[in-house]
């Protein structure tokens, strides 16, 4: 793990752990990935992951959310922070060591 992926992690659990609320998480986020992270700052396999993370928190929204936009992907804060949780405990099972 590098000090990318460690600041993403500790956004995500902060999230998770109900210690900050969605807008928050989510400006705070999208900064990290999109504007502190080099394009050589993270391996194929980390960005590989994190990409997935990326994708679950760009698709989230604050509760609650229309049915209409769930249509078309949009997740709740509820269901991102269920579905961050699984991707937090998948992290060191999928990264090389």
């Amino acid at each position: 793990m590098n000090a990318h992926t460690a600041k993403l992690n500790a956004l995500i659990d902060d999230f998770v752990a109900g210690k900050s609320e969605f807008f928050s998480f989510w400006n705070d986020f999208m900064r990290v990935w999109n504007d502190e992270i080099p394009p050589d700052g993270l391996s194929a396999a980390e960005r590989g992951l994190y990409e997935e993370a990326y994708e679950l928190v760009y698709m989230g929204a604050p509760e609650p959310v229309a049915a209409a936009d769930q249509t078309a992907g949009v997740i709740g804060a509820k269901v991102l922070r269920s579905r961050l949780q699984r991707f937090r405990g998948q992290v060191a099972a999928r990264l090389p060591a």
